[in-house]
Parts: structure tokens; C-alpha cells; sequence
């Protein structure tokens, strides 16, 4: 279960790491900063089906997004003077409790259809 697990925190950082090339590449036009974010967003949804072998897909997506938006979120805040607003740290806040009543509200049984 905890390979799964660090399968699903892989999937979050090269999900993050996509959606910020992505970002630069917007602004360059350079091709291999497409590439490179192809490369990053790609090998995300691979981690992310290694991960949902063990993890069931509603906790498993949620925690993706969630994290992926909350930290994307916050390194535009931070790094990329991206204006912040008492709305914006509600909304981050609020998706990390949501994530957590998620994860805290599961059985800890295994996923329909996973194999061992």
C-alpha cells in the first residue's frame, strides 16, 4: 500500500511540475518547453494509474487534484506574483479538509477489482 501511496505523491509533483512548464511554455513559445510539459503531464497519469491499483479512484483523484491545485495554486502565489486574496487561501483551505474527510472517511479495505 505504501508504494501506491508514493506512486499518487509522484503523480501530484509531475502534475505540478506539467501545469507550471505549462505556464512557461505559454509565455515562450518555446517547443521543447512543450515537450518537456507533455513529458511531465504524461508520466503523471501514468504514476496515477499505478497508484489507483491499490488506492481507490475517488480518494486517489481527489487528493490528486486537490494537492496538484493547492500547490500550483501556492507556488503562483509565492513565485509568480499571482495576486493573493483572503478567498483564494479559503478555497486552498478548504479543499485540504475536504481532501482529509475523504481520506479519514474510508475503510481501509481494498479497491474493487485490485489484485494483490
Amino acid at each position: 500500500m505504501m508504494q501506491a501511496w508514493i506512486f499518487l505523491f509522484l503523480a501530484i509533483a509531475t502534475e505540478v511540475a506539467g501545469t507550471l512548464l505549462m505556464n512557461a511554455s505559454g509565455h515562450s513559445g518555446n517547443p521543447w518547453m512543450y515537450g518537456l510539459m507533455y513529458c511531465f503531464i504524461s508520466s503523471s497519469y501514468v504514476l496515477l494509474s499505478f497508484a489507483l491499483r491499490k488506492i481507490s479512484v475517488g480518494i486517489a483523484i481527489a487528493i490528486w487534484e486537490g494537492l496538484g491545485t493547492a500547490l500550483i495554486s501556492s507556488i503562483s502565489m509565492v513565485f509568480l506574483n499571482e495576486k493573493v486574496s483572503g478567498q483564494k487561501l479559503l478555497g486552498i483551505a478548504l479543499a485540504m479538509i475536504g481532501i482529509l474527510l475523504l481520506h479519514f472517511g474510508e475503510d481501509e479495505e481494498e479497491p474493487v477489482g485490485a489484485s494483490s
